[in-house]
Parts: C-alpha cells; sequence; structure tokens
C-alpha cells in the first residue's frame, strides 16, 4: 500500500520567508548559536518541498529595509500579517533563542494567515540537564562548548521540520468572471484583479466586492478551499439613469392681462377726472342755489369770496369733466382695437429675429391699425 502523501501541484504550494535566528540579547553563546542554528532552519525549508518560494534572511531584510530588525522580533499575528504582506509570502518562520538557566532556548513563530493564531514551537539545549548529572561528580569533566553547541543543533532540527509542516499547507484558488473588463475586484478590502481573473490566495474565507463605472457594487463571500479553485460569476446591475430635473415652465400663450394693457389706465384716468368734474360741479351748483335773494331785501347768502370759488370751481368741472370723457372715449376706443395678443416678432429674410414688432405699441405716437385709421 501506498502511504505516501499525495503530490501538491505547484500552483498550490505557498510561499514562505525565512526571517532568520536572532539572540534575545548580546551573549557570545546566544549569538554563536543563532549564527549556527539560522543556515539549518533555512535549509530545512529550502528541502521540505512543499513551498514554491523560500526567501531567504538576507533577501528579506533587503526588503524591509530599517523594519528588519522589528520584523525579527514580532511576537503578535498582525506585526507578522504585516511583515508577509510587505515580504508577498504566505508564510513566514523567525526564530529567538534566550537564556534559560544554564542552557538556550529556541522559540520558533510561525505565522500562517489561514490560522488564528501562530504557530510556536520551543526546543532547549540540554546544559540544564548536564548540570543536574554533574552535580554529584566534582570531577568530572563537562562536554565542550562545540560539543554542546552541535548537540543543541542537532536537537533543533526536527522541531524546525515539526513546524515548518504545519505551515505546509496547500493554497487554493479563487476565479473571478466578470463581463466588464474594466470591473475592479478587492478582496477583503485588498486589491484583487481587474475583470475576469485568478488568483492563488491562502485557504479561507474572503469578501469579494466588483465595482464598475455605472453599475451597482457586486458583493458576495466566498470560501477558498486547499488545492481547490472557488469561482464568483460577477453579475452587474446597471445604476438608473439619473436625469435632471425638467424645470416646469407655464407655456405663454401671448394674451396680455387686463392690467398689462395701457388703455384700461387712461380709461380710469378719464373716470377718475369726470368724477373730480362733477364734484366740483355740484359744490359749484350749491353755492349758485344759495345766491339767490329770497326776501327781496337784496342780501344773498352767498360771500364774495364763496362766489370767486364757486365760478374756479365751475371752469374747473367743465374741464375735467370733458377732458375725462375724452380719455373714456379715447381709451374704450383704444382697447377695443388693441390686439389682446402680444405681436409675434418680424424675422427679417436670414431667419433672425429683428429688434422691432410687426405692430409698435408707442408710448406717445399712437396706434397705427390696419384700416388706416390713427388714434
Amino acid at each position: 500500500m501506498d502511504f505516501s502523501e499525495p503530490s501538491v501541484a505547484p500552483e498550490f504550494m505557498p510561499s514562505i520567508a525565512v526571517l532568520g535566528v536572532v539572540p534575545a540579547e548580546s551573549d557570545p553563546v546566544l549569538t554563536s548559536r543563532a549564527t549556527q542554528l539560522q543556515p539549518e532552519l533555512l535549509k530545512a525549508a529550502q528541502t521540505a518541498e512543499a513551498f514554491s518560494k523560500v526567501v531567504d534572511p538576507a533577501a528579506a531584510a533587503t526588503v524591509l529595509g530599517e523594519g528588519a530588525t522589528a520584523a525579527k522580533a514580532c511576537t503578535d499575528y498582525a506585526c507578522f500579517q504585516a511583515v508577509a504582506k510587505k515580504l508577498g509570502v504566505n508564510r513566514l518562520i523567525v526564530g529567538v533563542i534566550t537564556k534559560s538557566g544554564p542552557a538556550s532556548m529556541l522559540t520558533l513563530h510561525g505565522f500562517d494567515g489561514a490560522l488564528p493564531e501562530l504557530v510556536k514551537a520551543e526546543v532547549e539545549s540540554n546544559e540544564r540537564q548536564e548540570k543536574q548529572q554533574l552535580g554529584g561528580f566534582a570531577g568530572l569533566q563537562g562536554k565542550s562548548q562545540a560539543t554542546k553547541d552541535k548537540e543543541f543543533l542537532k536537537k533543533a532540527q526536527p522541531v524546525f521540520f515539526e513546524t515548518l509542516k504545519l505551515l505546509q499547507t496547500p493554497n487554493g484558488k479563487l476565479q473571478i468572471d466578470s463581463a466588464e473588463s474594466t470591473s475592479i475586484a478587492t478582496l477583503n478590502n485588498e486589491e484583487g484583479g481587474v475583470g475576469s481573473f485568478e488568483k492563488v490566495l491562502p485557504r479561507g474565507s474572503y469578501e469579494v466586492k466588483v465595482t464598475a463605472p455605472g453599475y451597482k457594487p457586486f458583493e458576495t463571500r466566498v470560501t477558498v478551499e486547499e488545492q481547490k479553485t472557488a469561482s464568483v460569476h460577477v453579475v452587474l446591475v446597471a445604476k438608473p439613469i439619473e436625469r435632471a430635473p425638467v424645470a416646469v415652465v407655464e407655456a405663454d400663450d401671448g394674451v396680455r392681462p387686463i392690467y398689462a394693457r395701457p388703455s384700461v389706465y387712461v380709461i380710469a384716468a378719464g373716470v377718475v377726472a369726470c368724477a373730480v368734474g362733477v364734484g366740483l360741479g355740484l359744490s359749484a351748483r350749491g353755492v349758485e342755489g344759495r345766491a339767490v335773494d329770497k326776501n327781496g331785501d337784496g342780501i344773498v347768502e352767498v360771500t364774495r369770496a364763496e362766489a370767486q370759488s364757486a365760478k374756479s370751481k365751475a371752469l374747473m368741472a367743465n374741464v375735467l369733466v370733458g377732458t375725462g370723457a375724452a380719455a373714456v372715449a379715447g381709451g374704450t376706443v383704444w382697447f377695443f382695437l388693441t390686439p389682446n395678443k402680444a405681436p409675434a416678432p418680424v424675422k427679417k429674410e436670414d431667419g433672425a429675429p429683428a429688434t422691432g414688432t410687426g405692430t409698435t405699441e408707442g408710448s406717445g405716437g399712437g396706434w397705427t391699425v390696419g384700416v388706416g385709421g390713427s388714434f
């Protein structure tokens, strides 16, 4: 029977960056052991044959620049996630070596974005056990430092492979099918691709949002499984055309209201003049009625001033009544002979509207009508 693990297609293999092995403090033993452990950790990642790309510590430091030291000191998930994004890899691994009494403790931190937390493994050198064994034998010589380092390295190698195995889970693939070539897709609010595309992603759940000019956003959630392709058929719905509101303009039928016709004011002025004239005439007639010698004694009940005023009123009455009557008559004729609609503009031969109109309403020159009369 074949108990070997099924092979993984190269496109589904994750990429990994080995940030290195660093001493937690300035100590000759820790520094020496970190220097020896780092190439062995890198070798373990390269020989695992489960990663599509392995970024070595030097290359990672070049990309990270001034942030390389801080990246190696990462201990929380968010820090590793940011470093992996900057390096463009799916996985990370880093080792930190510290003192643990007489021994050294190596702690490995592995990052996989599909896992809810960091992968952690520890391995301690043999000095603690050796010291306990030598405690009752004062004359027994201990091992050399080189031998101790070699034994620690040998003890750490299986831990390297065990930790890397936890980070070897294959990726999956997301396929976006969009009929709009200019559409832009984001995956968990990060850039995904344009139009229709395929992208290898770590397994997990993704919020897919597709936008395109003139269309409503398309949103869905999809789960990407290892070594499988998840397909999303994008259906974009066009936005309704927003029409500018049409201003309602009342149609002008050209009919002038009564108050817009000058003849009405001429008639009104004539009526007022007649009314004032009649009033003055009645007042003068009243004075005339009192200027009668009722007792035959030659005395009338009217003063000379009242008699003079009555004459003036009678004269004004005649003028106002005559003028008012003429205004009423003229205004009435003007009212009925004037067209009730505004005249249409007279066009020139080239089609442009002229500055004048077919019928001219002057302020002082009168009106000319079709029968040839002048008023």
